[in-house]
């Protein structure tokens, strides 16, 4: 029976492709998870010691509006890399034949 090359690395490609779309769906999540983080550590809501301190690092008492400022950003895009990723992961989906082979 002969080997369709091509076929295997298309699928290769396709499996790669892929990987790079969950992994950018777990990057965003996790950058939006800090700068909700960091957006509730600003507004007080969250309190806690500095972690690996290199200085006389104290912990931020009260509200900081810089520190909510960055936590928002931070969080839309976040929010936009899992958004993106989540969207091209569902097309890429939906593009796939029923049974399942790759075109």
């Amino acid at each position: 029976m002969p080997v369709d090359r091509a076929s295997g690395a298309r699928d290769r490609r396709t499996r790669v492709a892929s990987m790079r779309r969950v992994a950018a769906l777990v990057l965003g999540v996790l950058i939006a998870s800090l700068g909700l983080f960091w957006f509730l550590q600003g507004a007080g809501a969250v309190h806690v010691r500095p972690l690996l301190c290199v200085s006389h690092c104290e912990p931020i008492q009260g509200k900081s509006t810089p520190w909510q400022v960055i936590g928002a950003v931070t969080f839309v895009v976040g929010a936009v890399v899992a958004g993106l990723a989540v969207r091209r992961l569902v097309d890429s989906e939906a593009n796939r034949p029923a049974d399942g082979s790759v075109r």
